[in-house]
């Protein structure tokens, strides 16, 4: 899906601390001139927790407006609202990783650095990443899903609810601190043989079927979806229409 050098922008500001356009612009076209594949707005090297909203919409679009490689929206562990989907579609962004709380919390992240530590409260905070699939609007951007992924089974259900690929840093970071590379490179083997059972225990042969397995959603994600509008009776019956056009 994915090949090639994808950037994670830095963001430009002028000398009186607002948003560099035209620097912005110069940056985009150095990298793409230097052959990159896609850019990354406003991630983690992006100054992403220290932008207004406005700011954040702005850079989205000028970056969409100015390239013609593909832009990719990284969420940082809040998680990604339908509205925030329909407008990214609206931007002429291509892809977004929805990343929902659950894994890498970035809230902790700042208040580690903030002397008063006062936004603890906050820890947390945001949508998980199957309520982000479950709520994505018909049209959204391709989706990636983070957060929170700590088994072969959270791949197959972020799968299986619509997402075109999985991220995972956590849980195989743990691995590389503990045993290198090649443990990495087994458990990575392990998943991708586990992922094949869950497949079988599903009965689905591949992609496009996994997509038409029933699911079934209960608990506090299913009171999300409910005040949400989300209609989880036809997810769940999603194998009957399967079998009506297989007829």
């Amino acid at each position: 899906m994915f090949a090639g050098t994808y950037t994670a922008l830095v963001t430009p500001f002028d000398d009186d601390g607002r948003l560099d356009i035209a620097a912005l612009r110069r940056l985009i076209n150095h990298q793409v001139d230097g052959g990159v594949d896609g850019i990354v707005p406003v991630g983690t090297t992006g100054e992403s927790p220290t932008l207004t909203h406005g700011e954040q919409i702005d850079l989205v679009a000028a970056v969409a407006d100015a390239v013609d490689v593909p832009v990719i929206v990284k969420e940082v562990g809040f998680g990604l609202s339908s509205g925030t989907l329909r407008r990214l579609t609206d931007m002429g962004v291509a892809y977004a990783d929805v990343s929902g709380n659950g894994g890498t919390d970035f809230v902790r992240v700042e208040n580690e650095r903030r002397p008063q530590r006062d936004y603890g409260y906050l820890e947390g905070w945001g949508q998980s990443t199957v309520a982000c699939l479950l709520e994505a609007p018909a049209g959204a951007p391709t989706l990636l899903a983070s957060g929170g992924v700590r088994s072969p089974l959270d791949v197959a259900r972020a799968l299986a609810l619509g997402a075109r690929a999985v991220g995972v840093s956590g849980s195989f970071l743990s691995v590389v601190l503990d045993g290198g590379a090649e443990a990495l490179r087994d458990r990575i083997q392990e998943w991708t043989m586990h992922l094949g059972s869950l497949f079988a225990l599903l009965g689905a042969e591949d992609l496009t079927a996994l997509r038409t397995t029933d699911v079934v959603v209960s608990g506090a994600t299913a009171q999300f979806c409910a005040a949400r509008g989300v209609d989880l009776t036809t997810l769940a019956q999603r194998s009957l229409g399967r079998s009506s056009n297989a007829r």
